[in-house]
């Protein structure tokens, strides 16, 4: 797979409406158009935790925050998404 250039993520705020908690990661980068910069990442036991941010469309600093347990979503949030 070829990496998505910074014009092809969609960090927008209708990506972020079509995000629902439980999707796995490889779906979430199918929505927004490339995978997110890791910034944390925890094992315990069998549990993974990892969170990845992504920038986002609209003022400066838009940001996509989201945080996934076992591959799946567990959280998310966004600041100044268009």
């Amino acid at each position: 797979m070829v990496p998505a250039t910074a014009s092809e993520c969609r960090a927008t705020r209708a990506a972020y409406g079509a995000l629902k908690h439980g999707m796995p990661y490889h779906r979430v980068v199918e929505i927004l158009g490339c995978p997110g910069r890791t910034v944390t990442r925890m094992s315990i036991g069998e549990t993974r935790r990892t969170t990845y941010a992504w920038q986002g469309t609209g003022r400066y600093g838009a940001n996509l925050t989201l945080s996934f347990r076992n591959g799946q979503l567990t959280s998310k949030s966004q600041l100044g998404l268009n």
